[in-house]
């Protein structure tokens, strides 16, 4: 791992966009979305573990569980932070289903409010 800027999670939220619009050479339409909505849940993700560490006393481990402790510690914050929590489990769920399960339904939509959904969610926590 190379040290020096921290890495930008936002940018991950932009390759998003560019995915659910834009399908790169020897892509399917259907890859193209299915990681838009994966690379849209470590944009929200990045950033709401980035805005616990430094205001809301969120330390990693660096493990799995993390993503869980995550929530966790949202829900305990309470008030608009519970809505944060369950966006996240929200954006998990659907990029679980697209990097694991074979049939994704209705995934124009789904990558949409994905979007929107992991947009809201860095926005709270800016």
């Amino acid at each position: 791992m190379t040290r020096g800027m921290p890495f930008d999670w936002k940018s991950y939220f932009v390759l998003a966009q560019y995915l659910a619009e834009s399908v790169p050479p020897g892509c399917s339409p259907e890859a193209a979305k299915r990681s838009a909505i994966s690379r849209a849940y470590y944009a929200a993700f990045g950033e709401a573990r980035r805005y616990a560490e430094a205001r809301l006393g969120f330390q990693r481990r660096g493990q799995v569980e993390d993503h869980r402790r995550l929530r966790e510690c949202f829900v305990q914050k309470g008030g608009k932070w519970k809505e944060v929590a369950m966006d996240l489990n929200r954006l998990r769920r659907l990029r679980n289903a697209c990097d694991y399960e074979d049939k994704v339904s209705d995934l124009s939509s789904t990558t949409r409010f994905a979007l929107q959904m992991a947009a809201r969610l860095m926005q709270s926590c800016r």
